[in-house]
């Protein structure tokens, strides 16, 4: 995850050199400033990891060896496939941390309520006394982001409401739609399980088992086509 941040960093600064003047010093303290600049980028994106002082020192003795035009490890394939396990366990203990610490505030706020299946909602306006049930269809307007604010989807900036059916969605979705009458809204969080699991849809900016955050305006039950 780390690394395909990384790449479009080193391809922005490299693409970025042929901008520069070939007669223009290649010391200069502009480009000086643009290749400590471009350190900051790479060592910033790996704050996530949350290193400690020791493996803080580890990285940098890594980058050091590079710098300097050491070999590095014999095995690079084998060295590569370690690094990627390494940084997707690192990056499982943070989010199972932050998700973890998430569920507790929510938990803690007297606005927010859990279902027995283990759903989070917020219930912002009722609206009308008929409700959806799972065999129904359903318009809504919504939009969906992630626990570090990251939105996903939003049916707002696609400029028109959606309309599926309640059983066509993710299980905590689904559950979630049936809560409010037609003019309601409710925010719904989705722990991992009711959500899309390990299996999240392929290029989404959500994380297997990720929490989903929704916000969710029920416009109509088993509209007319």
């Amino acid at each position: 995850m780390i690394l395909k941040h990384l790449r479009p960093l080193a391809a922005a600064a490299l693409l970025s050199l042929p901008l520069v003047s070939m007669a223009e010093d290649a010391g200069s303290a502009q480009n000086m400033t643009t290749i400590e600049n471009f350190g900051w980028f790479v060592a910033e994106s790996t704050q996530k990891l949350e290193f400690n002082d020791a493996e803080k020192e580890a990285f940098m003795k890594g980058v050091k060896q590079a710098l300097d035009g050491q070999d590095g490890p014999e095995d690079k394939q084998t060295a590569a496939m370690q690094v990627q396990q390494y940084l997707q366990q690192r990056f499982n203990t943070i989010q199972e941390g932050e998700t973890k610490k998430f569920f507790e505030e929510l938990a803690a706020n007297p606005n927010v309520k859990q279902s027995p299946t283990g759903l989070y909602y917020e219930i912002i306006e009722e609206g009308d006394a008929e409700r959806a049930g799972a065999d129904d269809s359903v318009k809504v307007n919504y939009k969906g982001s992630l626990i570090d604010g990251t939105e996903f989807d939003s049916s707002y900036k696609r400029g028109e409401p959606a309309t599926f059916p309640v059983g066509g969605v993710v299980k905590g979705f689904g559950e979630g739609v049936q809560l409010v009458g037609p003019g309601g809204k409710v925010k719904l969080y989705i722990p991992g399980n009711l959500g899309y699991g390990p299996n999240p849809p392929r290029g989404s900016q959500i994380p297997p088992n990720g929490t989903l955050i929704f916000e969710v305006e029920m416009i109509d039950i088993n509209p007319e086509s």
